[in-house]
Formats: C-alpha cells, sequence, structure tokens
C-alpha cells in the first residue's frame, strides 16, 4: 500500500501511541487504532485499560456506557465487563458465555504517553517499547520540560507523515513562513546513520551566529549571547510511532570547528499512529531541558509546533486525496535527497514483511509435511 511496497499500510506487531495519560482519567475515552474501536479508561488505582470498544451482545458502543467497581457497564442491556474483558454480569439472568469477552490490549504508561500493543497478545514483545528518555519522555525528570501540543485528526495515511518527517527539503517551500530562513538549511546534505539502532538524518551547521530576528532566537533565545553556534537538525526514529525532530540541538563552536560546551536541547517530537488505513492521529509534544520555568516560551512553542503541523496536514491529505486514484498508475520519481525518506519506508515495509512471514509459517509448514491421506 503506497508508499510502502505492501500489501498493509502499518506493521501490527509494534507498540503505538494511544495518546497522553492526563486523556485516560476515571472516565470512558473511545479511540480507533488500526480500525479497531477501543475503549479507554484507568481503575481506581490508577491504571490504564484498553479493550475492544463495542459490546459483544450487539455492538453497542461501550464508551456510550459507565464504569462501576474498575467494571464498564453497557448502556443497552446492561452487560458488565472487567478490566480483563470478561463480561461477568447480565442483567437479565443466566451465566455468561465464555464467549462473551473483550479483547483486552496490553498498555504501558511510560512518562507522558501510554503505548498500547496491537500484536498478538499473547506475544508481546517489551523490547520494540521505545526508550525516549533522552529526549525527556521517560519518567518525569528536573532535567526537561514537556508540553503536550494539538492531536491532528489527520486524513491521511500514516506512512505520508514518516515520508515528510525524514524529508526536510520540503522546508524551504512547505514552510517558507512559519519557518523564516529554513531554505539554506533545508539544502545542507544530510547524513544517514544509524544511532542506537535508530534511523537518524541529520544536518549539521557550524559557526554561525543567531540574528535577533531569527526563529532560532525566540525557540533558543539564551543561545545568542554564546556567540558562534554549532546547531545539530535531525529526525530520528524511535519506532513507527515516534519520531523525534530536533530543532536544534546547539552547542558553542569552538574557533577548530569542533563543539564547545552544550547550550541547548530543544525537541518537536511526532506520536504517529494509524487510525486506519488512511486516517492517522498525529501527536505532537514538545520537550526542551533549558529554562524550564518559561511558561511563555512553551506556549510559543506549542504554537510554533501546531503551525508548522498544521501546513503539513493540508499538504498530506490534499496528497491522500489523489493517491487511492492514480499511485498505481504512475512511477514514482525520487531524487538524492530522498534517501532518508526511502530508507524508512524500507524499515516499516520490512516490518510488515516480517509479520506477514512469521503469518504464514503455520500453513507453510503444512504444505512441506501434508498429513497423509487415509483411505
Amino acid at each position: 500500500m503506497y508508499p510502502l511496497n505492501c500489501a498493509s499500510a502499518y506493521p501490527r506487531s509494534q507498540w503505538y501511541i494511544a495518546g497522553y495519560g492526563f486523556e485516560f482519567a476515571e472516565r470512558l475515552v473511545s479511540r480507533r487504532i488500526l480500525g479497531d474501536p477501543l475503549v479507554f479508561y484507568r481503575t481506581a488505582d490508577g491504571e490504564p485499560v484498553a479493550l475492544w470498544g463495542l459490546c459483544a451482545h450487539r455492538f453497542m458502543p461501550l464508551v456510550e456506557g459507565r464504569i462501576e467497581n474498575d467494571s464498564i457497564v453497557c448502556p443497552y442491556h446492561g452487560y458488565t465487563y472487567g478490566k480483563d474483558g470478561r463480561c461477568h454480569t447480565i442483567p437479565t439472568g443466566g451465566t455468561p458465555s465464555p464467549h462473551a469477552r473483550l479483547r483486552r490490549y496490553p498498555v504501558v504508561e511510560r512518562g507522558p504517553l501510554v503505548w498500547i500493543w496491537m500484536g498478538d497478545p499473547g506475544d508481546v514483545r517489551m523490547e520494540l517499547l521505545p526508550d525516549a528518555s533522552d529526549i525527556g519522555l521517560g519518567e518525569p525528570s528536573a532535567e526537561w520540560r514537556v508540553d503536550p501540543a494539538y492531536t491532528f485528526p489527520m486524513q491521511a495515511r500514516a506512512a505520508l507523515l514518516v515520508d515528510n518527517l525524514f524529508d526536510l527539503s520540503h522546508l524551504a517551500f512547505t514552510h517558507a513562513e512559519s519557518i523564516p530562513g529554513a531554505g539554506p538549511i533545508a539544502m545542507v546534505p544530510p547524513v544517514i546513520e544509524t544511532e542506537g539502532g535508530r534511523l537518524r538524518v541529520g544536518r549539521t551547521i557550524s559557526g554561525f551566529t543567531i540574528d535577533e530576528s531569527s526563529l532560532f532566537n525566540r525557540s533558543v533565545p539564551i543561545a545568542r549571547e554564546r556567540g558562534k553556534i554549532h546547531a545539530l537538525l535531525y529526525s530520528e526514529m524511535y519506532n513507527p510511532s515516534l519520531i523525534n525532530a530536533s530543532g536544534p540541538w546547539m552547542w558553542e563552536a569552538l574557533d577548530d570547528g569542533s563543539r564547545g560546551a552544550r547550550i541547548a536541547r530543544l525537541n518537536f517530537v511526532h506520536g504517529i499512529t494509524p487510525e486506519t488505513d488512511t486516517t492517522t492521529h498525529y501527536f505532537g509534544i514538545m520537550t526542551r531541558d533549558y529554562m524550564l520555568d518559561d511558561d511563555a516560551l512553551s506556549a510559543f512553542l506549542v504554537w510554533q509546533t501546531d503551525r508548522v503541523r498544521a501546513e503539513d496536514v493540508k499538504i498530506l491529505e490534499a496528497m491522500e486525496q489523489q493517491i487511492s486514484a492514480y499511485a498505481s498508475t504512475r512511477i514514482e520519481i525520487s531524487t538524492k535527497v530522498d534517501e532518508g525518506a526511502l530508507k524508512a519506508r524500507r524499515i516499516l515495509s520490512k516490518a510488515i514483511e516480517a509479520e506477514t512471514a512469521t503469518r504464514n509459517e503455520p500453513e507453510r509448514r503444512a504444505m512441506d509435511h501434508p498429513t497423509p491421506l487415509t483411505v
């Protein structure tokens, strides 16, 4: 499925961002993820729970029900489901069938985010849960300030957004007004590498001073007084649902061209969770390790990321409207600058292909060792 050379739009056996922790209070919340209708809530002791969101009796959306003793009560006929998904009460009488149960999805709360495992619940792979503590998304830390931004209900497929985040050349065009001066930065040749097993596409700008009217000065005001600056801008894939775009990280630039003392780390974190094959929950988070108590700076950075992301959403939604009609009829043209995005596509494709191979293995074994016919 475009832009991936796969039948599926995304890998299922991954951890995806379900939402921010504060969204899931002691109330029911509905969210569709990878096509599955889900209902979320917290138990009285604060444990986040995710269940299939439709009653097993008559497909009633359970988000319309209520929480009672850590269980969900369906508003239609009162079927009551515990946090394990089992129906334990039918008010009209009778013992609930063992089939009267909802799928429970494994969830983990880490830092400001709640993560959900969308693969086989019997094959949860904790090692695939990304550790993003290095950008402030681990346990609460006095070193980092974390500010959530707007969640866009993007009417476009998730892989388009992954493409976009590893293609900084579009900054000079899509964001010419919202990121003034980005044109020369976008034209710096990228360095593509694997950092800690994660794809990283970065650009380095060294030996420059920050102009008072520049966006860098508004975003990292403590840097202008430090003289010449060494800046690193990069996009890094932690997993299919989490991509960080440094915005940037800065050091003092020494006369020999090397890095001096670190000044600041600023991150525009992008959460990408497919809602369906062609729609996406697009989360945004700002993290920084400087001027932590400056609420005005936080407000500006959140406004800035929402402004920039809205421009991307507009572009990607316009593309989505045409892809279903024309993607299979034209050969796509790519250039050297697209190398980072193409590598990201291959990572997603390999994850999908690995799942397909695993699902097909029992069938292949049966073909290799057929059951003898009896006569």
